[in-house]
């Protein structure tokens, strides 16, 4: 029997990262009824922290993962590196997450590389072939009046070995692979400062994942991928004096809503029908209906109940120093995401480390290694493209 007479959305929780949502208890979450759900966990270690919050900002790295409006023009060339593994079943090899990005800037405009790959654990899908990446190519302009506006390309793909029919012959590669955009903006206006602060409110908005159907190779209908619809604000407070060049305090507080784009709509003989982007932004507004993977039943989630709240505060020293807090809460539906976030970092611009402890606080995974629950580092490394030696607390303390 080929693939093509497996239920599709067994089949996509099988092969993604998130199969730990059969194991819950409550509804499964939204994102399980697309395909290629390894796009959605945000693994950039400063923006966990922040409880992916920080949707308006422009300049912080790693927000672009969540709002490509944010990518700064810079005058170095930077790189990150993050690695996560999660075990899902005892005695076998983790499964492993690699992001890597690249961003630099011209003139007015920011741009950004990243790439990410899922390396799966030997045994847990039935082979050990199974991975996934994906190819993401970003740039932001900015209007120098105040607002930014950020486009990013995206090239997915999904493989999951060898397709066999019954009799043992082979039908090829089990694979798909997809292209979709991302878009944003983001602006802010400074408040003039009357004493020895300046506040500066922001607001921003994104779609993410917006793209074509995923098929797999044999079947007849793609599936949709996880496409999201972000939109927050934020503050951020500058005290003006410094010490040897350096600013003393600077914070910035977010909030901010998500939402999983998914329309799924359920015929006269039990049969979902799925639908492609531009039909999915009009339909994805309604109620939802979920159905446990447990008992089989169904469950009606409005449009308030399928939304996930964020927050996130960070405050930084002599612009070095940082220490960050982050929640997220996706209530029933989605509470996969309901994590409570605690980090720092240390930046000295030629390296930068960041840290994050986050708990999924929902009692259904707090025995379950998941890629979010735990302790994650990041490394970030800069080269000054002008041949300038850099602001850094190495060189004033050197």
């Amino acid at each position: 029997m080929i693939f093509k007479s497996i239920n599709k959305t067994q089949l996509i929780i099988l092969l993604s990262s998130f199969v730990i949502f059969v194991n819950s208890q409550k509804s499964i979450a939204q994102v399980a009824y697309t395909a290629v759900p390894f796009l959605e966990t945000v693994l950039d270690v400063r923006m966990q922290a922040l409880g992916n919050s920080f949707v308006s900002f422009y300049g912080n790295e790693g927000a672009y993962e969540i709002n490509p409006a944010s990518i700064i023009n810079t005058d170095d060339l930077s790189f990150n590196f993050t690695k996560r593994e999660w075990n899902l079943f005892s005695g076998n090899t983790p499964h492993k997450y690699y992001q890597y990005g690249i961003q630099s800037g011209i003139e007015k405009w920011g741009i950004s590389y990243r790439g990410r790959y899922v390396d799966y654990a030997e045994n847990s899908f039935g082979s050990s072939e199974e991975m996934e990446y994906y190819h993401n190519l970003s740039a932001s302009y900015n209007n120098e009046k105040n607002l930014r506006i950020g486009l990013g390309l995206n090239y997915i793909y999904s493989y999951s070995g060898e397709l066999f029919k019954e009799t043992g012959e082979s039908l090829g590669d089990f694979d798909a692979n997809a292209l979709s955009v991302d878009i944003g903006f983001a602006y802010e206006r400074a408040i003039e400062p009357k004493n020895d602060w300046t506040f500066t409110p922001s607001i921003g908005s994104s779609l993410s994942d917006f793209g074509t159907l995923v098929k797999y190779s044999g079947q007849e209908e793609g599936d949709p991928l996880p496409m999201r619809f972000r939109t927050g604000m934020g503050l951020t407070t500058d005290f003006a004096h410094d010490w040897n060049g350096f600013q003393l305090f600077r914070g910035d507080v977010a909030f901010a809503i998500s939402k999983f784009l998914i329309a799924i709509e359920r015929d006269e003989n039990g049969d979902f029908q799925k639908f492609g982007p531009f039909e999915t932004l009009v339909k994805a507004w309604g109620s939802f209906e979920a159905v446990d993977p447990n008992t089989g039943r169904s469950k009606e989630y409005s449009l308030g109940e399928q939304l996930i709240f964020h927050s996130g505060l960070e405050l930084n020293f002599l612009e070095s120093f940082s220490f960050r807090l982050g929640y997220q809460n996706g209530q029933e539906l989605n509470s996969f995401y309901s994590i409570r976030s605690v980090g720092f970092g240390i930046d000295l611009y030629y390296i930068a480390l960041d840290y994050v402890n986050s708990v999924q606080y929902d009692e259904d995974y707090e025995n379950i290694d998941t890629p979010i629950n735990g302790e994650f580092l990041q490394v970030t490394g800069r080269i000054p493209l002008d041949g300038k030696s850099p602001k850094s607390l190495l060189r004033l303390l050197f």
